[in-house]
């Protein structure tokens, strides 16, 4: 409910300059069968979205390219539902998360209406230090006027050689402050001798 609050329903068609989005909660899907009632629930949201929308591409009601963002990657679905998927949405390119490491595979399916196609899945690498990654990464998506996308990682500083840059700097300032805070007591302690002990 948090989620959905915030970044909007898990699963729904936008459409921004010409592209269509698709946002898939391909997270339901991760097991083979629900843990609970709730994500049987949310499982058969994702499964009744699906049909809406193969109905609209169906009729050809997508403009293309049709860009989908789920947060598991297809070839991580059992291989019936990565085909529904596929031959649902009928996507150009596919962006996901969840392995936080980068890669790219293709995807050939058939749509809805027979045609063969070929869709290109993007996993996108994490961005975040606290995943414990050595490699840190967001993706930007470009895309032309044509419909044509271009995808580049743009990498973010390497996490461990900066952590053990602070490490040490904090070594050498405590040990800095141990070895000083002697001399700062002597020197204390002679000015109060100088000024009379005030």
């Amino acid at each position: 409910r948090r989620y959905i609050a915030e970044f909007g329903p898990l699963n729904e068609v936008l459409t921004f300059r010409g592209v269509t989005i698709v946002k898939l909660n391909t997270i339901s899907y991760i097991h083979r069968r629900p843990a609970n009632q709730e994500e049987a629930k949310i499982r058969e949201e994702t499964t009744s979205f699906l049909s809406s929308v193969s109905e609209s591409t169906a009729r050809g009601l997508l403009r293309r390219p049709v860009l989908v963002y789920s947060h598991v990657p297809l070839s991580d679905l059992p291989t019936a539902v990565t085909s529904s998927i596929l031959s649902s949405l009928s996507p150009d390119y596919i962006f996901s998360g969840h392995t936080h490491h980068t890669s790219s595979s293709s995807h050939s399916y058939t749509t809805v209406d027979g045609r063969e196609r070929l869709g290109t899945e993007w996993v996108v690498p994490t961005c975040s230090y606290r995943m414990g990654e050595s490699h840190m990464g967001t993706g930007a998506i470009f895309i032309d006027r044509h419909g044509n996308l271009g995808y580049k990682v743009l990498w973010l500083p390497p996490r461990y050689p900066f952590l053990m840059l602070y490490f040490l700097f904090s070594i050498a300032v405590l040990i800095l402050l141990l070895h000083h805070l002697p001399l700062f007591k002597c020197l204390k302690t002679l000015s109060r001798l100088r000024h009379g002990f005030r």
